[in-house]
């Protein structure tokens, strides 16, 4: 009897993973394989590519040789042909001179003669024949200069032939030659272009900016303030008196004339504007040229997309672009009817999304104008166009109750809005120097910072950074991973968990690592995001190892915010938190190998739940300690400008003395829910809803109003007149419909403010209008 030897099962068990593992190294060996093919052909295909466009390139050169020695023939023909023209200047003042020498001499001798009879002195007359060979000379050399200047006259005559031959020559060349290509998610599309060349096709935008950037360091350097934005330049000049002004601008100019002439540019006269912004109406101005041409004053001048008056009320302006968003509005109502086309969600996003940024653009510097009463009306009358197509209501519809139903703000106070957004941004990006004092838009700053000093404090904003490429890693695993043991994979030696708290408004940080015998509990200050405390919570752990003096060690930090992961994963820093995270960060990668991991939180991770608990314990009133003081966020300047454009919106609701019909159900602003449940209705559902809420719709009081019933009664009950507010509340006759929707037979003013629109629907949906 034969006895088997007993294997090991975990013998069985690491065969069969090497088994497994041959295999994938054989799929590793296929799937190279595959890959160093289709780079070999990629490659062929490539050097074949590159050899067809050096071909191209080699032809073209060709084609445009002849074209170049050809107006390098002519430019030397030219420079000859002013030589020779300066030579036969000079030998025709020579000319003269003798002339006159002769002349005065021959006048002294018929004088001579008539006054003795006495022989000529021999140096009179060894002076007239010097002065006649002179002549004779000077005769000649004009003539050689003449038929010099005659044959390089020739000779640029058929170089100037020549050139415009081979222009026609490779101008036909190129619009055969060029193909412009544009890719748009696989679809692609080839034109040839008739005439131009792309935008920097020419001169790269790099080049442009170096060159542009000597311009204005010149014009900086005499004091004269200039701005530039791509190809356009603005000069600048200010004094008490115009002749003063004028003169400024007048050298101003011709410092950019001699910057012309020195690097072969040139400015078109004609798309030079001048303004002069003055409160005066009477004044003198001097004539003022450049390149020859008089520059004519102008009453306004278009600038990037703003049009600057000579008052600078921006009314022209305001007018310009109301008109621009009535027309884009026009383009847009093709596509919206009452019984077809886009569905309100959408009509309202093209408004939001296209329309009202034509009309704000630049908002910042002419908000104050928008205030006023005519341009609010105009401002009012766009707005109107556009609720009355995408509602589809009665155009008897007052503006005001359309506004408050579908959540739109009323433009004046969005305008307003949006230049408090943009000033905050522009004192970010230290764009916007309050040292210099709060005078016309700017005074919108000092009314913001009366309303709440917090807007003096500073500010988590800051101009974009393109960083390098990070030192650390960034890892997120999936919560299956962290199952199957994704830290213990990483091979990590210290290992600390991160994670911040907000509870109530007040926010908390901590971190904690088993190993280094680390729990750490911060208490930060108000206004705090859960985003900054997850992000500090970070630069924490990072700044203990950096002092502890960690070297040649894999450290792991564990967070259990993807949004902080990702925000440091990225290149582009905007926020001085995250930047200066990243930068403590990669002074921790320069001897440590860092690796960023996110967590699953409440998945009973021992060292994630720890950490959980020291950051609520940073976020309780039991918290002790001074709070770090840490810059406020955008948030929270987006939340106290929606607060603010909230609260306008609902006092100018309430001293609205018109919209009585709807104020008996909307007493103020909806919240985002109930706007958004409105906005996703169907249009017919919306256009009736938009009635009933307004009592511009199919009541015989309004049709009686418009002359299109003769009783105000209602039909259903004849006992009151038949409103809105009657048919909603207490008419009769829908007394147990109102009460299978609503639960009451009769509802009081103060239950049909509180009445849901779903239940206003379901109800619309249950009577008939007549």
């Amino acid at each position: 009897m034969s006895i088997q030897p007993v294997v090991d099962p975990r013998i069985g068990h690491e065969l069969e993973r090497l088994n497994e593992s041959c295999e994938k190294i054989n799929n590793l060996e296929v799937t190279l394989d595959e890959l160093k093919r289709n780079y070999q052909d990629v490659q062929e295909t490539s050097q074949e590519e590159i050899k067809l466009i050096s071909s191209k390139i080699k032809n073209a050169i060709e084609f445009a040789r002849p074209f170049y020695e050809a107006r390098k023939q002519s430019n030397e023909f030219l420079k000859e042909l002013k030589n020779e023209q300066a030579n036969y200047e000079k030998a025709k003042t020579n000319l003269a001179a003798a002339k006159e020498m002769v002349y005065l001499a021959e006048q002294s001798v018929v004088q001579g003669k008539a006054s003795s009879s006495k022989k000529l002195d021999i140096a009179l007359q060894e002076m007239i024949s010097h002065a006649t060979s002179r002549v004779n000379q000077y005769t000649d050399e004009c003539n050689k200069v003449q038929n010099r200047m005659r044959i390089i006259e020739i000779k640029i005559q058929m170089a100037s032939i020549h050139v415009s031959k081979l222009q026609s020559t490779l101008k036909t060349y190129i619009k055969v030659s060029r193909t412009l290509t544009a890719e748009l998610r696989g679809t692609t599309i080839s034109m040839r272009p008739v005439k131009g060349c792309p935008q920097g096709g020419v001169l790269s935008p790099l080049i442009w900016i170096l060159i542009a950037d000597l311009l204005l360091r010149e014009l900086n350097d005499f004091r004269i303030p200039a701005i530039g934005y791509a190809d356009d330049f603005t000069l600048i000049s200010k004094g008490k008196f115009v002749d003063t002004v004028y003169n400024r601008m007048s050298d101003s100019l011709r410092i950019v004339k001699r910057f012309t002439e020195r690097t072969g540019l040139s400015v078109n006269p004609s798309k030079v504007g001048l303004v002069l912004f003055t409160r005066k109406k009477k004044f003198v101005t001097p004539v003022l040229k450049f390149e020859g041409k008089e520059l004519l004053l102008s009453p306004s001048w278009k600038l990037l997309g703003l049009e600057f008056d000579s008052k600078l009320n921006w009314g022209l302006h305001i007018k310009n672009r109301i008109a621009k968003s009535c027309r884009i509005l026009g383009q847009c109502r093709r596509a919206i009817s009452r019984r077809w086309g886009l569905s309100p969600k959408c009509s309202l996003w093209l408004y939001e999304m296209i329309v009202l940024p034509v009309l704000t653009y630049g908002a910042v510097v002419w908000w104050e104008k928008s205030q006023q009463v005519m341009m609010i009306k105009s401002l009012t009358h766009l707005q109107r166009l556009a609720l009355l197509s995408i509602t589809g209501a009665m155009s008897t519809t007052p503006t005001a109750a359309l506004e408050i139903i579908t959540g739109l703000v009323p433009l004046n106070i969005r305008i307003e809005a949006i230049a408090r957004a943009e000033l905050f941004r522009l004192r970010c990006w230290q764009q916007f120097d309050i040292n210099k004092g709060l005078v016309g838009h700017a005074k919108l700053w000092g009314r913001m910072v009366d309303e709440n000093l917090l807007w003096m404090a500073p500010m988590d904003c800051m101009i974009p950074i393109n960083a390098s490429s990070q030192r650390y890693r960034v890892v997120l695993p999936t919560r299956e991973d962290w199952q199957e043991g994704a830290l213990i994979q990483l091979g990590a030696e210290v290992v600390l968990f991160t994670d911040g708290s907000l509870c109530e408004g007040l926010a908390g940080a901590g971190v904690y690592s088993a190993g280094l015998v680390l729990d750490l509990s911060f208490r930060l200050a108000h206004h705090i995001t859960v985003f900054q405390a997850e992000v500090y919570a970070i630069s924490a752990a990072v700044s203990y190892c950096l002092d502890g003096g960690l070297r040649n060690c894999r450290i792991v930090i564990c967070v259990d915010s993807q949004a902080a992961l990702l925000s440091l994963r990225s290149n582009i820093f905007q926020s001085k938190l995250v930047y200066e995270c990243f930068e403590l960060l990669q002074e921790l990668s320069y001897e440590n190998e860092v690796t960023l991991v996110w967590v699953p939180g409440h998945s009973n991770i021992i060292g994630n739940e720890k950490v959980d608990e020291l950051a609520r314990q940073g976020s309780s009133d039991l918290a002790m300690g001074a709070a770090p003081i840490l810059p406020l966020s955008r948030s929270w300047a987006t939340e106290i400008i929606r607060d603010w454009t909230r609260m306008k919106h609902h006092d100018a609701w309430c001293q609205l003395s018109t919209c009585l019909q709807t104020k008996c159900f909307i007493t103020k602003p909806l919240g985002p829910s109930t706007v958004t449940q409105i906005r996703d209705l169907e249009r017919s559902q919306l256009r009736i809803l938009c009635g009933i809420l307004s009592g511009h719709y199919l009541f015989r009081k309004h049709l009686l109003k418009i002359g299109l019933a003769e009783s105000s009664l209602c039909p259903r009950c004849e006992l009151e007149e038949d409103t809105a507010f009657h048919v909603v509340c207490n008419c009769a006759a829908l007394a147990s419909k109102r009460f299978s929707i609503f639960g009451a037979h009769v509802l009081s003013e103060t239950e049909a403010k509180k009445l849901k629109i779903e239940d206003i629907i379901r109800f619309s949906a249950e009577i008939t209008f007549i």
